[in-house]
């Protein structure tokens, strides 16, 4: 435990000779908390920009990158039959598993059309990769 105490008080120290570094030089802390606002703005702006870009595929921009957009297929347990609900591992808290309605089809335990009707193809949120915001946190 003498190993974290002393991880907390070096962290306590720093934290405080950088706080002490902002209240004395308060132009400076300023201009750097006000880039920073600027910064994390655009670059909000700019990755829900990406995310909502209509192409399926991945798209680099610059030092961002977004992958393709995806879908999952869904299964809505009100339009299931009661020999597909009845089936363990079917049903789970949150609704339908479809890995295991997936794995049921391909062992041709279920066939396509119990499950067409029920079958729902959801579009997923693409990955935004690049620079990460930044957090002052004093």
């Amino acid at each position: 435990m003498s190993k974290l105490t002393n991880h907390l008080e070096t962290f306590l120290e720093n934290q405080g000779e950088l706080k002490e570094f902002l209240s004395d030089n308060s132009e400076f802390a300023e201009i750097l908390f006000q880039l920073i606002t600027q910064y994390n703005g655009s670059r909000d702006n700019l990755v829900s920009a990406l995310r909502a870009e209509e192409t399926d595929g991945s798209v680099q921009l610059g030092p961002f990158n977004r992958t393709r957009r995806g879908s999952v297929v869904q299964y809505d347990p009100a339009k299931l039959s009661s020999k597909v609900l009845a089936i363990p591992g079917v049903i789970k808290k949150t609704g339908i598993d479809a890995k295991v309605v997936t794995t049921l089809l391909d062992s041709g335990t279920l066939s396509e059309k119990d499950v067409k009707k029920a079958q729902k193809v959801v579009a997923t949120t693409p990955k935004i990769f690049g620079p990460k915001e930044i957090q002052v946190l004093l």
